[in-house]
């Protein structure tokens, strides 16, 4: 279930596994802004509704294949380090012996 900014529209703090699902194949992803993804991953984002920004994205990373790559890198090496299912599982059951 998402939660939402009344005062914004803009999502809270959610994110479904479609981000970890694509990274952790080492796939490249644009995501709209979510409050905390930039502290969990690399991915680039814009303001939703921000068309204008979201095209600049799509030129750019179609057309850099460094960028590109470097990023779908990072998150790759970061998904499989901290956001597996494994990992995740480890962490609710470390909390339940808590």
């Amino acid at each position: 279930m998402s939660r939402t900014r009344a005062d914004s529209g803009q999502m809270h703090s959610y994110w479904s596994d479609r981000i970890p699902e694509v990274t952790g194949r080492g796939g490249f992803l644009l995501h709209p802004f979510v409050d905390g993804l930039g502290d969990e991953h690399q991915i680039p984002t814009w303001p939703m509704g921000d068309w204008d920004r979201l095209y600049e994205l799509i030129d750019r990373y179609t057309t850099d294949d460094d960028a590109r790559q470097t990023i779908a890198t990072a998150t790759h090496s970061e998904t499989l380090r901290r956001h597996t299912y494994t990992v995740r599982m480890g962490q609710v059951l470390d909390a339940c012996r808590s």
